[in-house]
């Protein structure tokens, strides 16, 4: 692809729909993407209303489009509009990322899948048999816990103040005949684990919880793992728990980078270059967190 030339008349787009959408650092991933591979591609943040989320998806599929990211709030209400879902945004009633098959919009829910990548491919963590707290009830820790029994954890114990969605994802992550033993986790739980996961927005910028952590620090210990799944601001007072105890750890942007590895490489049928995309979702994000600082 010649940038002088760019966009074409054969170019492909991709998008994200959310509402808000302009804050998302999806555009920078994507895009950095097609451009280290010279691919002839586009992706843009749309800021859509949930009274038009309908006309929107009907307008995208109308005009071509090559792919759809999914956000908040709109992860459950697409659903009625697609033709189809994969088995895991069934199971979930959640999609994230939406793929163009012969024609057909078909729903996918990715978030647990990408934080196993992460985990597994950028820094080596074999997930069968290991113990895993996961601290967090909503849409992101449910795909999580789900992820995380097909990948064969030994124990997994969920964590959050609203028991009753603990009790449901307990349920899910429950189903099909797996080994791993889940529990309603307890603090002892925390202490055990070999790996534990914030899988909350508590410490993300902008929702007026920075500088919280999920979990007491006197829980954790330098021989686990913590993965936390905030990536904006890049150290969240749980990762510097993680740096202070001496503890192994990485920050939501790998995650983030994972969820749009698996919905390029899908979409384009590339493989997509990850380090590079990393690589520029870092620097987008230290821009911002400089920007914000200078206000």
């Amino acid at each position: 692809m010649n940038p002088g030339n760019w966009p074409t008349g054969y170019t492909k787009f991709a998008c994200l729909v959310g509402d808000p959408a302009a804050h998302s650092l999806s555009p920078t991933l994507f895009n950095s993407g097609f451009s280290f591979l010279g691919l002839d591609w586009a992706y843009l943040a749309m800021s859509v209303s949930p009274d038009r989320l309908a006309a929107a998806i009907g307008g995208l599929k109308a005009l071509g489009v090559g792919g759809i990211s999914v956000t908040m709030p709109h992860k459950k209400e697409i659903i009625g509009l697609l033709d189809g879902l994969t088995p895991s945004a069934a199971m979930l009633s959640s999609v994230n990322v939406v793929y163009v098959e012969a024609g057909e919009l078909i729903g996918d829910s990715t978030d647990g899948r990408a934080l196993v990548d992460n985990l597994s491919f950028d820094h080596g963590i074999d997930l069968r048999g290991k113990r895993v707290a996961l601290v967090g009830t909503g849409a992101v820790a449910r795909s999580i816990s789900v992820s995380l029994v097909q990948a064969d954890v030994e124990k997994l114990s969920i964590h959050g103040r609203n028991r009753a969605a603990a009790r449901e994802i307990h349920l899910l992550a429950s189903l099909g005949g797996s080994s791993t033993q889940v529990v309603l986790g307890e603090a002892t739980d925390i202490e055990t684990a070999e790996i534990v996961i914030n899988g909350t927005s508590l410490g993300m910028s902008g929702r007026g919880h920075e500088g919280y952590s999920p979990v007491d620090k006197g829980l954790l210990h330098g021989g686990q793992f913590l993965c936390d799944v905030v990536y904006h601001p890049l150290e969240t007072r749980f990762l510097q728990y993680a740096r202070e105890i001496g503890a192994p750890h990485t920050n939501g942007v790998g995650m983030l980078t994972r969820i749009a590895v698996l919905a390029f490489e899908r979409w384009t049928g590339e493989k997509a270059p990850v380090q590079e995309m990393r690589s520029a979702v870092t620097a987008e994000v230290k821009k911002r967190v400089s920007a914000s600082a200078g206000r």
